[in-house]
């Protein structure tokens, strides 16, 4: 409970100041705690608190939104360079990706296709699962029968899976403290230009 006391000398609230003394009442004894506390300093840190955090959650969707813009920018830089048309959101109506994890995905974008040493294929980014749960991965998916993804250096750990008529390359999911990333611009030309 608090109680404002009225107390004369060293302790007494300055006039300028209206402060409170918090006064704790247990098993029917009254305990003074030691010093004051100012009245609306509470309220005026609760608001600074909501929005602070306000500010970090609007800045985090800021940040993801310009990440995004700028990986689109960068992929179209790319599919322009290789000679790749652009699909969207959209797949092609054979690639179902049954048999991978891939098949549950909840957003596809930067959807790419052409041909390379001629093999088609496509390559898109996209979202695994959602909520926290959710990863997110750049695939390659080239129509063959056999693996043709060529051996280049990279930071990440990679999976061939078969769906249907396609091979399909990508990062598994991992456990990882750097976050769930992307292929790298640089390292996805370089696959695309060695596949076959």
């Amino acid at each position: 409970m608090l109680f404002n006391l009225a107390t004369s000398g060293a302790l007494s609230p300055s006039p300028t100041t209206r402060q409170q003394w918090r006064c704790t009442i247990k098993k029917g004894r009254a305990m003074l705690m030691i010093g004051p506390i100012p009245v609306r300093r509470h309220e005026a840190m609760s608001h600074w608190g909501i929005a602070v955090w306000v500010a970090a959650l609007a800045s985090f969707f800021l940040w993801s939104a310009i990440d995004d813009w700028r990986r689109a920018k960068e992929m179209a830089r790319m599919a322009s360079t290789l000679g790749l048309k652009a699909r969207g959101h959209q797949l092609p109506a054979d690639l179902s990706l049954a048999g991978t994890p891939l098949a549950s995905r909840s957003a596809t974008w930067n959807v790419f296709e052409g041909v390379q040493n001629d093999i088609p294929f496509v390559v898109f980014d996209c979202r695994i699962g959602s909520g926290k749960g959710s990863w997110r991965r750049t695939v390659i998916a080239a129509r063959a029968s056999r693996d043709v993804f060529a051996t280049v250096a990279s930071d990440f750990s990679y999976t061939v899976d078969q769906s249907g008529e396609w091979m399909v390359f990508y990062s598994p999911q991992n456990v990882s403290f750097l976050g769930q990333r992307l292929m790298p611009i640089a390292e996805l030309e370089a696959r695309l230009s060695t596949l076959g």
